[in-house]
């Protein structure tokens, strides 16, 4: 069994994550502290990731964490869509309060 069959180049690591490519695979690699192994310099060697750490890290960013969920905005007090263009008419032509 070889340890090499687990760790992964950017490339690869990139196709596990569904990213576009390997600079959007460092930055997810860095911001989530998944452990770089650093062959150096060489044809075929360079930096890898393990496997079962970057997976341990995409699991533990689908926990839910309160707090994480997107902001909703509020609706309007009187949208346009779903109104008749009669009461748009209505609205608009009615004397308004000035201050």
């Amino acid at each position: 069994m070889s340890s090499t069959s687990y760790l992964l180049r950017l490339t690869e690591a990139a196709e596990l994550l569904g990213l576009t490519g390997p600079g959007a695979a460092r930055r997810w690699l860095e911001q989530n502290k998944v452990p770089m192994i650093d062959y150096g310099p060489g044809r075929g060697l360079g930096p890898r990731w393990p496997r079962d750490s970057i997976v341990e890290a995409i699991n533990a960013n689908l926990v839910y964490q309160p707090g994480a969920e997107p902001k909703r905005r509020k609706k309007a007090s009187r949208p346009i869509t779903g109104r008749s263009t009669r009461e748009l008419i209505a609205e608009l032509a009615s004397p308004r309060d000035i201050q």
